[in-house]
């Protein structure tokens, strides 16, 4: 925790919606840092101490479920949420299996996001 809130990564290509998420999750209690692709959130991931990350799947370069590997894979277990405009069932089952705790789909509805949050954060604690 930083000055005591909890840290969330919201890691996303599409400003508009790091915006909204950034201020969202501010306004909520949270302190919120922002990645614009799959290497900056594997980065962030690797230098600061996260308690939950915001990961989009489809983003240039690095996609999220390449950062979701590096992540899962080469630190201590995160907890990840992806989002995606892609609603696949095969996919959600596929970044479910890599250590993703969460599949939700764009356009974003923000109350079942802050409760997904906090249902994460709070079976983290």
């Amino acid at each position: 925790m930083k000055n005591g809130k909890q840290v969330v990564l919201v890691a996303d290509d599409e400003a508009v919606i790091r915006e909204l998420l950034q201020r969202v999750l501010t306004e909520t209690g949270y302190e919120v840092i922002v990645a614009e692709s799959g290497e900056q959130a594997v980065e962030f991931a690797r230098t600061v101490r996260l308690d939950l990350i915001l990961l989009d799947i489809n983003m240039p370069g690095m996609g999220g479920i390449g950062a979701l590997r590096e992540i899962t894979q080469q630190m201590s277990p995160s907890h990840i949420i992806m989002l995606t405009a892609v609603n696949d069932p095969k996919i959600a089952k596929n970044v479910m299996d890599l250590g993703a705790l969460d599949y939700l789909t764009k356009p974003i509805d923000i109350v079942t996001l802050k409760k997904a949050i906090q249902t994460h954060l709070l079976y983290a604690s």
